[in-house]
């Protein structure tokens, strides 16, 4: 069986600020391991213990005009963005016809080469076409842990 962390109450005060004993659960408390704030203890308890709580929040909302979606770090859009003949806008080796392809595709998505050699992004077709989807955020431990749009 895995060992869990536990908790005291305040047992000390270092420059005013409360400090609580972590130690392991089912000891009697007098083999500390360390001594920090009550609330970095509850965290690394939390996170220890496997018990991370999560929470959805929506960051917002993208608008789809193509039927599809991309995914990719801002910073290889500014410096690879050149206008192709047709006037559409082509990032790097990613063009639109590309992202229709693989959005086109038995995937119905796939990784395109956004900034070679290593600026990578992914497109995904949407499934319903164009609209308005909102983007949810799943949070663990009071940062991103996963971006979730639901299409359908």
């Amino acid at each position: 069986m895995k060992k869990k962390l536990t908790r005291d109450k305040v047992i000390s005060l270092a420059n005013g600020k409360q400090l609580v004993g972590v130690y392991w659960e089912g000891t009697d408390g007098s083999e500390i391991l360390f001594e920090c704030s009550p609330e970095k203890a509850d965290k690394i308890i939390e996170i220890f213990n496997g018990g991370a709580k999560e929470r959805k929040e929506i960051l917002g909302n993208i608008t789809v005009d193509s039927g599809q979606v991309i995914i990719v770090d801002p910073c290889y859009l500014d410096d690879n963005w050149v206008e192709s003949k047709e006037g559409k806008g082509q990032y790097g080796g990613g063009t639109y016809e590309e992202c229709c392809k693989l959005s086109d595709s038995e995937k119905m998505g796939g990784e395109l080469i956004i900034s070679p050699p290593e600026g990578y992004g992914v497109v995904s077709e949407t499934r319903l076409g164009d609209g308005v989807y909102p983007v949810e955020a799943i949070l663990k431990h009071d940062r991103i842990a996963e971006l979730r749009i639901r299409f359908l």
